[in-house]
């Protein structure tokens, strides 16, 4: 081989080992950039960084790396793009709308609220004296009142309009029986809103003239077998303890005990249609009618039976009270640690109440005010205003059906028991208008005068309940009721 020839080969190894480390050189650079655009697409810092390719970045780099290599990109990039927008979204939370957030923090304070003041209501009252309430425990007297006042632009239902009470009307007094050749013994109605004072006053005339009194209600007959006063009328009323004490004498009237009807206590069964009665229904229940477990009603006794009617009083803030204390003796170990049996759970338990009564019985609450002409804001500062609505009712009806039945009645008020009011002449008023004697054997207990509830009460609620109860009062009513009345 010449020089010539050798040259010429050296240098054409020479160009190909050159083109061939070229070739390697560009084909492991492609490699090294596809490695990076992966890894910095993997990277879940390439946000926070700044770096986020764009779909035109990604065509610029697909491209790039075919002017160069074979490999197919195109996959891989889209791919690693999914995944860093995936791993981004997870690092940075998403930010709701402000319209959003705004509403569900609304919705949050209003809730914080609700607990807060249904917490602190019944905080307001002391055992002596009952405090003012606080501006943080107003928040649910306050929701109330709007719903309230809503209620007031809505329409009556007819379902449960009942007839407009005249409150201006007055009615006579009768002194003879309405049917004065019935048979005797005749009954004299014991008629009392529950826990005024009936168990003593029945008690008190059965063991000072040792005789027999009766009662509308069948398990108060104390015997296994109880026995009907009246031979005509099988189904009540019934004889008290007939195997201790001998039956009245002729001439005489048998002192009947009869809550009437309208007088449910304050609970969730207690709806408006068992209270807003007229007094033809409050009769039926004077009578004896009441409604059994299976929503059947017995047949009443005759109004000829009845020839009298002693009425009794009590104080309405105290008797409310006491019934909110008998109805203590019936809750449940939680709900007597809930509803205390003190002022602040008398508050605490009529908070509630009165919620069930505006969320449930709108359609009573309605009635109520378009019957007697009540602003929603008579109602808002009285604690179980439900019951005092039913303590007035109970007392206009019984006026009303005495009217009816033109019975002799007498007035007896639940203090007039008291040694210092006249106990004396108190029972012996009473005896005479039933025609009976005491009996030299005859012994009674002194009356424990029950305590005075007025402290369960802020100053402002006593005002605003009387003020209701003036509004509600016929004017016998009120003519009975005046004596407790405090004025502003």
């Amino acid at each position: 081989m010449s020089p010539s020839q050798s040259r010429r080969k050296f240098s054409l190894q020479t160009v190909f080992l050159i083109l061939t480390i070229t070739l390697f050189g560009i084909c492991l650079f492609s490699s090294f950039t596809h490695v990076q655009v992966i890894v910095q697409f993997d990277n879940p810092k390439s946000k926070l960084l700044g770096f986020k390719p764009t779909p035109s970045d990604s065509k610029t780099i697909e491209s790039s790396l075919h002017q160069f290599t074979n490999i197919e990109t195109t996959t891989a990039i889209s791919i690693d793009t999914e995944k860093s927008n995936r791993i981004d979204e997870e690092l940075i939370p998403k930010k709701q709308p402000k319209h959003k957030k705004d509403k569900a923090m609304k919705q949050q304070e209003n809730k914080k609220e609700r607990k807060h003041g249904n917490n602190q209501k019944g905080k307001m009252i002391s055992s002596a004296i009952l405090e003012e309430k606080k501006s943080s425990e107003k928040t649910t007297s306050q929701t109330l009142d709007t719903a309230l006042v809503e209620l007031m632009t809505e329409e009556v239902n007819p379902r449960l309009d009942i007839e407009v009470v005249n409150t201006s009307m007055t009615f006579p007094v009768y002194d003879n029986d309405p049917y004065p050749n019935a048979a005797w013994p005749r009954l004299a109605w014991l008629m009392s809103f529950p826990n005024s004072g009936t168990s003593f006053s029945i008690h008190a005339i059965r063991k000072l003239t040792q005789l027999c009194t009766g009662t509308n209600y069948v398990h108060e007959s104390k015997d296994p077998h109880p026995t009907p006063i009246m031979a005509s009328s099988p189904h009540g009323p019934y004889w008290i303890d007939l195997k201790r004490f001998p039956i009245i004498p002729e001439d005489s009237y048998v002192l009947t005990k009869t809550h009437c009807d309208g007088f449910c206590n304050a609970n969730a069964k207690c709806k408006v249609q068992k209270y807003m009665i007229n007094a033809t229904q409050f009769q039926l229940g004077c009578l004896g009618q009441k409604e059994s477990k299976n929503n059947t009603k017995n047949s009443p006794y005759s109004p000829e039976l009845v020839a009298r009617a002693i009425h009794l009083i009590r104080d309405p803030l105290d008797n409310i009270v006491s019934r909110f204390h008998l109805t203590y003796k019936k809750f449940t170990d939680e709900q007597k640690v809930t509803f205390t049996n003190d002022a602040i759970g008398f508050q605490a338990f009529c908070t509630k109440m009165d919620s069930f009564q505006h969320k449930s019985d709108k359609e009573g609450i309605l009635t109520l005010f378009h019957r007697h002409d009540i602003n929603a804001t008579d109602l808002i500062n009285i604690p179980c205003w439900s019951d005092f609505y039913r303590y007035v009712s109970w007392h206009n009806n019984a006026f009303q059906v005495k009217a009816i039945m033109h019975l002799p009645s007498i007035t007896v008020y639940y203090e007039d028991y008291d040694e210092s009011q006249g106990w004396n002449t108190t029972v012996s008023r009473m005896l005479s208008f039933l025609k009976q004697n005491a009996s030299k054997t005859g012994k009674i207990h002194k009356f424990k005068m029950g305590k005075s509830y007025h402290d369960y009460y802020t100053m402002d609620q006593q005002l605003a309940i009387w003020k209701l109860i003036k509004i509600l009062s016929l004017v016998d009513t009120w003519e009975i009721l005046k004596r407790y009345a405090i004025v502003a």
